[in-house]
């Protein structure tokens, strides 16, 4: 196999293998300036159901492993996904509260 072609391949599964721990750490990041400043309801929504969705899609294929080399990466995935969730489930109440209270104190 040509080198290029074989590093090429090498790049492609070690992003595979990463966007995992990448999407967790950008909610968490995500998270860290919701508590600052609250974003858009809608933005807090979206981020709501992309953590939502790749929980459920980490699990299934956690479950569904059986090497061990995998398992401890999808575990250490579904950690840090857990991590962030009771947070991102708290996101948009605050969010909506925020916007209805902003809309109270305008209108008095």
């Amino acid at each position: 196999m040509d080198p290029l072609v074989r590093s090429a391949l090498w790049v492609q599964q070690v992003i595979t293998r990463s966007s995992g721990l990448a999407l967790s750490f950008a909610l968490s990041a995500y998270l860290i300036y919701w508590a600052v400043e609250p974003p858009p309801l809608l933005w807090s929504v979206a981020a709501v159901v992309l953590l939502g969705g790749s929980l459920v899609y980490r699990l299934l294929k956690r479950l569904r492993s059986l090497s061990s080399s995998e398992t401890t990466r999808l575990d250490l995935e579904l950690f840090t996904h857990l991590v962030c969730s009771p947070t991102g489930r708290s996101c948009i109440p605050r969010a909506a509260w925020t916007a209805r209270t902003t809309r109270r104190c305008t209108r008095w």
